[in-house]
């Protein structure tokens, strides 16, 4: 009987388990920046506690990129942090529209409904203390699965998709309509 219900258990823990890996650096093109050849894998139905069906009822699967799953001989490839170097990270705190309340902009990967894949960028505001509240989300299908988020003015965010290009977009708080907007402007160079 102990045999049944161990090989049981043992069952129930394989039936979740997943064999891919979280972040997927492809050895190939190996001419292109570690940053452009990676790969996330959504596996979570949480992001920073709160359930995605309440972000977006149509994702399935999220992942929050964390610098931690990077392995560091590629975040040091050329014997410096690149993400450190330029001032940029996957999440970042601030006050980005200047109404003196903490917000938090955080990007990931989700998967779809229908089986799509995209980057997204969500900032929320910290209302009471671990209560957070989307207050912009933004999502982007295809192309590069890397985003990070640097804030050089205080009533924005930045979103860049590589590092050491021009790649990016700035949003910028527009009070008068109480959201963000893309900003028209050119990005500066990372």
């Amino acid at each position: 009987m102990k045999l049944y219900i161990t090989l049981f258990i043992i069952a129930l823990t394989l039936i979740g388990r997943t064999d891919k890996p979280l972040v997927t650096i492809n050895p190939e093109p190996s001419y292109q920046a570690w940053w452009l050849r990676i790969s996330f894998t959504p596996n979570r139905k949480y992001i920073r506690g709160i359930p995605i069906n309440e972000i977006d009822p149509s994702w399935a699967k999220v992942y929050e990129f964390n610098k931690n799953d990077i392995p560091t001989k590629y975040l040091n490839e050329y014997d410096e942090d690149s993400m450190a170097v330029n001032n940029v990270a996957f999440s970042l705190q601030g006050d980005f529209n200047n109404d003196k309340i903490k917000d938090l902009a955080v990007t990931g990967v989700f998967l779809d409904r229908d089986n799509q894949k995209g980057t997204f960028l969500i900032v929320f505001a910290e209302e009471q203390k671990d209560l957070l509240r989307v207050t912009h989300l933004q999502k982007w299908f295809g192309g590069s699965e890397f985003a990070v988020v640097d804030a050089r003015s205080q009533d924005g965010i930045g979103v860049w998709f590589c590092m050491y290009c021009n790649n990016g977009i700035f949003y910028r708080w527009d009070q008068s309509k109480h959201l963000y907007v893309k900003e028209e402007q050119e990005v500066d160079y990372l």
